[in-house]
């Protein structure tokens, strides 16, 4: 049947990258073809567009950002458009206590697999790997017997359309605990700065505090990695050991 033919497409389609980052090590399952993106009841027509199909270098410059981040053992993480799991999964695999890898509902098979390979190829020596579900930004943020708040809220590449901003801020305000860090990623676009150039209507100080990849032609920062303290605690945001 097309739901038998779409898994063997799905898995034939799958390429693996060897990714590096600190002394971490996995194998992230990619899609460079968006046979993932199909519909499971018209293999003809693609759900979504390739974004969360492959690793970007915002998701490779914060995942190495963080691998050097001073994070409590104890810490509790999710992950707004998560895409492949990349930064979540080097989270969990750094010892943080519960990672939760969040996106919309149509880009988590190609999320669940990439979990799933991991999982079996290395096993967990803390408390399990992440655990995955659906969230559309503005919406209901209740996710099904996890916590509903946490103490870092990270992200990469997900700040390129105005008309989201309103959602996004919400979602934030609703999934981080009182005190949590924001760490977000971004390649540098005039949408990025007008986001964060409006802290009066967000909770969060926001500041660049990491360089990422140059562009090889123009010399110029191609990345920055933001983060954020909540304004209404007297804690400082952790600091990367790279600084």
């Amino acid at each position: 049947g097309d739901a038998a033919d779409l898994r063997r497409l799905r898995e034939e389609a799958l390429e693996q990258v060897v990714y590096v980052v600190g002394c971490h090590s996995l194998t992230l399952l990619t899609d460079p073809t968006n046979v993932w993106g199909r519909s499971e009841t018209n293999m003809m027509e693609t759900q979504w567009c390739n974004t969360g199909n492959r690793l970007w270098p915002a998701a490779s410059a914060l995942s190495t950002f963080l691998a050097g981040l001073d994070m409590p053992a104890t810490s509790t993480v999710i992950e707004l458009g998560a895409g492949l799991g990349a930064v979540g999964i080097v989270l969990a695999m750094a010892g943080a206590t519960r990672v939760l890898l969040t996106d919309q509902p149509q880009m988590l098979p190609l999320l669940i697999r990439n979990v799933e390979h991991q999982f079996g190829t290395v096993g967990w020596e803390h408390s399990g790997p992440p655990e995955v579900r659906a969230l559309s930004w503005g919406m209901d943020t209740s996710f099904d017997g996890l916590p509903d708040r946490y103490d870092f809220v990270v992200a990469s590449d997900i700040i390129y359309d105005e008309d989201t901003f309103d959602a996004l801020r919400a979602t934030l305000e609703q999934v981080a605990a009182p005190g949590a860090t924001i760490i977000i990623a971004v390649h540098e676009r005039p949408a990025a700065y007008a986001f964060f150039l409006a802290p009066s209507r967000f909770r969060w100080a926001m500041e660049s505090c990491s360089e990422g990849p140059h562009d090889p032609v123009s010399g110029k920062t191609t990345i920055m990695i933001y983060v954020g303290r909540d304004a209404s605690t007297s804690e400082s945001a952790p600091t990367s050991a790279a600084n």
